[in-house]
C-alpha cells in the first residue's frame, strides 16, 4: 500500500494556524463586550427601580413621618401632627378657630441645602426652622433628610404664604399640617 503525503508549505501552515487565532480572539472580545453590555444594562435598570422606589418611599415618608429634632431656629413641631387632605382644608370654613398649623416647604438631602433655603426665607422675613428627619430606604438603609419647615402660625396666614412661596420660589406640593399640642 502507499501512503499519500500532502506537503503543506510552511508559510501556508503558519497563516492558517494565526487565521485560527485571530478567530479566537475576536470571538473571546465579542463575547466579553457583549457579556458586559448586559450585565452593565442589568445594573442600570436594577438602580433605576431602586432609586424610584426609595423615591416613593421617601415622599411617604414626608406625609406621615414626625419629625426627629429641630436644626435650625424656630419651633418645632408637636408629636401629635396630623396632616388632613388639602380639599378638606380649603372646603372648610372652621379651620381658623384658634388652630395653629405649618406648612413642610421643601425637603433637601444635605442640610447645607436646607440651611441656605432656611437662610433665605430669614432674608424674606419668614419665621421657619430645619427639621432632620430619617427615613429607611426599600434595601433597609436609613437616610436623613432636612426639611424646611415654617413657624407655627392660624390657617390663613400659612396658606397666604404658601401661595406666595408657591410663586416666588416655585415650590409645588407643599402641604399644610396642623399642630397638636
Amino acid at each position: 500500500m502507499k501512503k499519500i503525503v500532502v506537503e503543506i508549505p510552511h508559510y501556508s501552515l503558519t497563516a492558517a494556524i494565526a487565521l485560527m487565532l485571530l478567530l479566537y480572539v475576536i470571538t473571546f472580545v465579542a463575547g466579553y463586550f457583549l457579556g458586559k453590555k448586559s450585565a452593565l444594562e442589568e445594573f442600570a435598570d436594577q438602580i433605576k427601580n431602586e432609586s424610584f422606589s426609595d423615591k416613593v418611599y421617601a415622599s411617604f415618608c414626608s406625609l406621615y413621618e414626625q419629625p426627629t429634632e429641630a436644626i435650625a431656629g424656630g419651633a418645632s413641631l408637636a408629636d401629635g401632627v396630623q396632616e388632613p387632605p388639602i380639599e378638606q382644608r380649603e372646603n372648610n370654613s372652621k379651620m381658623d378657630d384658634g388652630k395653629t398649623f405649618v406648612a413642610h416647604l421643601i425637603g433637601y438631602g444635605t442640610e447645607k441645602q436646607a440651611l441656605a433655603y432656611h437662610k433665605t426665607l430669614e432674608r424674606k422675613g419668614i419665621a421657619a426652622s430645619v427639621v432632620a428627619r430619617t427615613s429607611v430606604s426599600s434595601q433597609g438603609k436609613k437616610k436623613t433628610w432636612y426639611q424646611v419647615v415654617t413657624a407655627p402660625a392660624d390657617y390663613q396666614s400659612i396658606q397666604n404664604l404658601v401661595r406666595r412661596l408657591s410663586i416666588e420660589d416655585r415650590l409645588a406640593g407643599v402641604s399644610l399640617v396642623e399642630v397638636v399640642i
